[in-house]
């Protein structure tokens, strides 16, 4: 259901914001029943609107935060995007786009402080563009290839 999905997004964002002592294992936690809270989401606009709330929270949290929040998700998409079908592709491109868009917004917000683009940067090497990961899927990396330049402007 759309309005409780949308409360639900909303507290976690709020939650999120004031969570202390927040680590990679329970980012990733989260992450986990937010990738199939988006699986559920059925009709494009309201996929779209889901992508851009999920990935928004970026913009939300302190930069350390942030951080956790993009590299969680990065790891949960990494290890669930082989059961993905086909009928969801779109879908999840349009979330991973969100994403590519909504770091680098963050990466402007920080005035493109040296260390966090140098963090962010070592973060996409070690998930969605990895050479080294055999578990990382192509079709990420042609994905982040192709739509990078367009969200960096």
């Amino acid at each position: 259901d759309k309005s409780v999905r949308d409360k639900a997004v909303k507290a976690l964002s709020e939650w999120l914001v004031q969570a202390n002592d927040m680590d990679l294992l329970t980012m990733t936690k989260l992450w986990k029943g937010l990738f199939y809270c988006y699986w559920m989401s059925d009709k494009t606009l309201i996929q779209h609107e889901l992508a851009e709330k999920l990935a928004g929270i970026i913009l939300d949290l302190d930069t350390e935060k942030a951080v956790l929040y993009i590299q969680a998700f990065w790891k949960i998409i990494i290890l669930e995007w082989p059961g993905l079908d086909r009928l969801r592709l779109d879908k999840f491109y349009n979330l991973l786009r969100n994403f590519h868009r909504h770091s680098f917004k963050l990466l402007e917000k920080c005035d493109f402080d040296e260390d966090l683009v140098n963090q962010y940067v070592a973060l996409l090497e070690e998930g969605p563009v990895s050479s080294n990961n055999v578990r990382v899927p192509h079709s990420l990396k042609y994905h982040t290839a192709e739509v990078y330049l367009d969200e960096m402007n």
